[in-house]
């Protein structure tokens, strides 16, 4: 069995650990700056009628849940603030979702209401 505390072991079991969080870093920072590129439009819209309208329908006195993303009433004003705010509810809601379904409900929301960039 080999020592790993050698300076040489210890270098470069450090040089891969920073390399490995570089990457991880880059990778988060392209998905939360582009969180329409990884999503699937049709499936989160799917997982928005079954979990999010009656919820948001409720809010309203004529039920339409949708005006909460009118351009006049909406507060949301980017893209990452739009992903934190499905993040927010699918976590506040107890929401099973994995991120890859986060990622289809916000790329949904952006293609019908949203628009941004």
């Amino acid at each position: 069995m080999s020592d790993i505390s050698t300076p040489f072991s210890r270098c470069i079991l450090s040089f891969f650990r920073l390399v490995g969080g570089l990457l991880l870093v880059f990778h988060t920072a392209v998905v939360f700056s582009q969180p329409f590129n990884t999503g699937n439009s049709e499936n989160g819209e799917i997982l928005h009628k079954l979990n999010c309208e009656s919820c948001h329908n409720s809010m309203f006195p004529n039920g339409d849940g949708s005006a909460i993303y009118d351009a006049d009433f909406r507060k949301l004003k980017t893209a990452s603030k739009l992903l934190a705010m499905v993040e927010f509810c699918a976590g506040n809601n107890d929401l099973p979702w994995f991120e890859e379904e986060i990622f289809d409900v916000t790329k949904f929301l952006n293609d019908k209401f949203y628009q941004f960039q």
